[in-house]
């Protein structure tokens, strides 16, 4: 809308200029013979190229991949690049992030009716030598006017590396809630070191020590439990497509001894595109609790298939 306004003011400007040029030509005559070059030379003068416009009117906008990297997704290293692959020039808050979302869905309706819904939202920021990871799950299950399924987890992370070291800190968060579990919600604290053990282009070895403390909600036991921290992380690029990756967290509880809770998982993942944004995915969260409420049962594991779309 801004450069159609200018190029009509020009467009009127120039036609002022003319008729008034037609108009005085008795004062040009006057002063002097008014050559046709000069005339045009003015009319030149004016004129301004649409395109110019546009360059400086338009802030440049993030391209999708530029010539630097769009072999291998490799940083071009050119601090004035806009392209959103490269991590040396970010303008919009969402290329900070990297991450994914996950749907999985399907279901039944006739001589029998049930719906299995699974999301999911992962996302990693680095700044410099820190480090925010969350990982957000819902699964949901209907097997007719029953709910056999309600449960949500959330972790925030934060990790901070020393310089010059494999070791580093970090705080994290955990949030859990199953509709249909005795407590209903669970929020642990938790803090100590993280170990890079393995670290190379295709593979990623981490370990997780610390202390923490975990409360139930709406529970038989509502109290603060201290408890240790214990948890690895390993992720393998199989191939250019395949992607396998393991997160464990065991927690032995301080004041019971022999009493633990253990949570892993797993999942696979492979690129359905050339750009390598959508996946399919299998994964598996298996929860294990030494000493369960409610009569549950100790071991409960939760698997699906889902499409996921990276950013």
């Amino acid at each position: 809308m801004m450069i159609s306004t200018i190029t009509q003011a020009l467009c009127v400007a120039t036609f002022l200029f003319c008729v008034s040029t037609v108009a005085f030509a008795d004062d040009f005559k006057a002063e002097g013979p008014v050559e046709f070059q000069e005339v045009t030379a003015v009319l030149e003068s004016l004129a301004i190229d649409i395109d110019d416009v546009d360059q400086n009117l338009i802030q440049p906008v993030a391209a999708f991949s530029c010539e630097g990297c769009d072999l291998n997704g490799l940083c071009c290293q050119d601090k004035s690049c806009t392209c959103r692959r490269c991590k040396c020039h970010k303008d919009r808050w969402v290329d900070l992030w990297e991450g994914k979302f996950e749907l999985g869905l399907n279901g039944a309706d006739g001589n029998s009716s049930n719906l299995n819904i699974v999301g999911g939202f992962d996302a990693k920021r680095e700044m410099g030598l820190d480090t925010i990871t969350i990982d957000v799950d819902y699964l949901f299950s209907r097997d007719g006017d029953e709910v056999d399924k309600d449960r949500f987890y959330s972790l925030t992370r934060f990790e901070h590396d020393i310089p010059d070291s494999d070791w580093g800190w970090f705080f994290d968060q955990w949030f859990e809630y199953d509709g249909l579990e005795d407590f209903r919600s669970r929020l642990g604290l938790h803090a100590g070191g993280v170990v890079t053990l393995v670290k190379t282009d295709d593979c990623l070895f981490k370990g997780l020590i610390g202390l923490g403390t975990s409360k139930e909600f709406k529970g038989s036991d509502q109290a603060w439990k201290p408890e240790v921290f214990l948890g690895s992380l390993w992720e393998k690029t199989i191939n250019e497509r395949q992607k396998f990756y393991i997160r464990s967290v065991l927690y032995p509880d301080i004041g019971e001894v022999g009493d633990f809770r253990l949570n892993v998982k797993a999942g696979w993942e492979c690129a359905l595109n050339e750009q390598k944004d959508l996946k399919l995915s299998l994964s598996a969260f298996d929860r294990y609790d030494s000493t369960p409420s409610g009569g549950d049962g100790r071991n409960d594991v939760d698997y699906w298939t889902s499409i996921i779309w990276e950013f």
